[in-house]
């Protein structure tokens, strides 16, 4: 009879065994899943906060001119940057102020501190005329906004590119 019990207590023990080393495979797949779907999670919010900040930085550019509305008279002065003299036009003092700045001082004014940019400015045959920043390279963290406006009643494409490595 002491065999009997000896027996089924093995049979207990092995079913333990394999149960426990399941339970551990299937909790190492979750966590691998979790991780998996939570650095991509991660990755997504992370471009679409520079997809937002990088409209809103076009859009502050485009359409105010900034504050002080003469910031480019010392540009160290200004509060907030912004382009436009009239509704759809480069105020080209403004312009060349901008494109002369120093690059850390233009990523404090735009609170873009941990990333990078690139503002280029086009003719309307997609020539480079002016352009300031640093160019991304190697990264697949960039995002580019454009829009046109005029300039001494020329078309101009502006483009803002910022990026993280």
């Amino acid at each position: 009879m002491s065999e009997k019990i000896n027996r089924k207590g093995l049979v207990f023990s092995t079913d333990g065994v394999v149960s426990i080393i399941v339970f551990l495979v299937v909790m190492i797949f979750i966590i691998s899943l979790w991780n998996l779907y939570g650095n991509k999670l991660q990755e997504s919010v992370a471009l679409e906060e520079l997809e937002l900040l990088n409209f809103q930085i076009t859009d502050l550019l485009m359409k105010t001119s900034g504050t002080p509305t003469d910031w480019e008279s010392s540009p160290t002065d200004a509060l907030a940057l912004g382009l436009r003299s009239n509704p759809g036009m480069l105020d080209d003092g403004k312009l060349t102020a901008f494109l002369t700045m120093d690059y850390n001082l233009v990523k404090t004014l735009l609170n873009i501190e941990r990333f990078e940019f690139e503002f280029v400015l086009k003719d309307d045959n997609g020539n480079v005329l002016n352009s300031s920043g640093i160019s991304p390279i190697d990264t697949d963290r960039a995002v580019s906004s454009s829009g046109f406006m005029l300039l001494n009643n020329e078309t101009r494409e502006l483009i803002f590119t910022l990026w993280t490595d």
